[in-house]
């Protein structure tokens, strides 16, 4: 592993920062080297093994500004809920360290008056005065902002996120830039669903999977028009439906790509095994990324699918919680005001009943008071 003055030399040796604080930059780097080790090669029981890159710029942040005598505590709040952002919203395992980080994340983002952030959690129908969670970050507020980038319209995000003071009326300024993240999130998810069906087709078209019962052992899809951005969703989403390693592939001659595995599968190892097919690639055990030349393309879904087929040990995990029967399912009575927080209603219900699950559900799903009057 280079340490971090040498990347910072390399990639920003031309800016001013780096031209006029030449000893500061000795300084901080090699207290972040210390801070998140400098050995060549992590291990994955390694604490630091899976830190994002926003922890480590944190990290780095955090120490300049120390060095420079700097304290500001909205700051450290600021860096600490990036790096709880950047946490949940990748897929990893959260051992001692980032378990650590999350947690003071979660209380960073209680008490941080970010305008950006607020609105945009207003408009996703958070409740003020309830405690936020790492649900509703992951799943509802986390999603609109990387659509900006998955929808080449990143700046849209990082303004919302850089703009830490906001001197319009009511926050009116913030408020616009977090519904155009919104409805940056909605084009997204359209196109999801468009390039889904396209890579649904094109697996049944290869893998015949809708004239055989056995399902391949690993697939790889390909279409130049898919959008870069969105390609590592749709992977993921096939692996749903599939149970097994999924890479979705994009590009003319030389083809990017993004892959996800279901757990129980190592996705990283898999390519490993067909990197001499690859021009460059890298990832985890269950998601990656990779390019190579389109002509190796053949090549590669055929060894890909022959490295999985010969692991006859690896099995797609499946999480149980609990066991029930019908049974228990029907006789199922909340212990809440709602008559159903489920899917399965445990008798018949009358229609002015049925009318308030229907009401109590949209106020589930929006995360804030039913705008919807249901006539009686």
């Amino acid at each position: 592993m280079q340490s971090v003055k040498d990347i910072l030399y390399r990639s920003h040796n031309e800016t001013w920062f780096l031209q006029s604080n030449l000893k500061l930059i000795e300084l901080c780097t090699s207290k972040i080297d210390e801070l998140i080790g400098s050995k060549p090669d992590f291990k994955e029981e390694d604490d630091e093994y899976m830190i994002s890159g926003c922890m480590v710029a944190a990290k780095l942040g955090l120490t300049i500004c120390n060095l420079m005598k700097h304290k500001d505590y909205d700051l450290t709040n600021y860096c600490e809920v990036l790096t709880g952002l950047s946490i949940l919203s990748d897929m990893i395992p959260m051992n001692k360290t980032v378990r650590n980080v999350m947690s003071l994340a979660m209380i960073a983002f209680n008490v941080l008056e970010h305008p950006g952030l607020r609105a945009l959690m207003t408009l996703s129908g958070f409740r003020y005065g309830s405690d936020i969670t790492t649900n509703f970050l992951s799943f509802i507020l986390i999603p609109k902002i990387n659509a900006t980038g998955r929808m080449n319209k990143v700046d849209l995000g990082m303004k919302l996120l850089l703009d830490r003071v906001d001197t319009s009326d009511n926050n009116k300024d913030s408020l616009l830039l977090a519904n155009e993240l919104i409805n940056c999130n909605r084009s997204r998810k359209t196109l999801e669903d468009i390039i889904l069906n396209e890579a649904f087709d094109l697996t049944c078209q290869i893998y015949r999977t809708d004239t055989s019962d056995e399902l391949p052992s690993a697939i790889v899809v390909h279409k130049s028009s898919w959008a870069t951005g969105v390609i590592g969703i749709v992977a993921a989403r096939l692996t749903d439906i599939f149970k097994v390693p999924v890479i979705c592939l994009t590009g003319e001659d030389v083809l990017h790509g993004s892959g996800r595995a279901p757990e129980g599968y190592d996705l990283y190892a898999g390519l490993e095994q067909c990197k001499d097919l690859l021009i460059q690639f890298g990832g985890h055990k269950v998601a990656g990324g990779l390019s190579l030349n389109k002509d190796k393309l053949t090549e590669f879904r055929n060894k890909l699918s022959e490295v999985y087929a010969s692991q006859k040990d690896v099995k797609y995990v499946v999480h149980v919680d609990a066991t029930a029967t019908i049974k228990d399912i029907k006789a199922y009575k909340p212990s809440t005001n709602s008559l159903s927080s489920g899917q399965v209603l445990h008798c018949a219900y009358t229609a002015k009943k049925a009318k308030l699950v229907v009401k109590e559900r949209m106020d589930f799903m929006t995360w804030r008071p039913c705008l919807f009057h249901i006539s009686e």
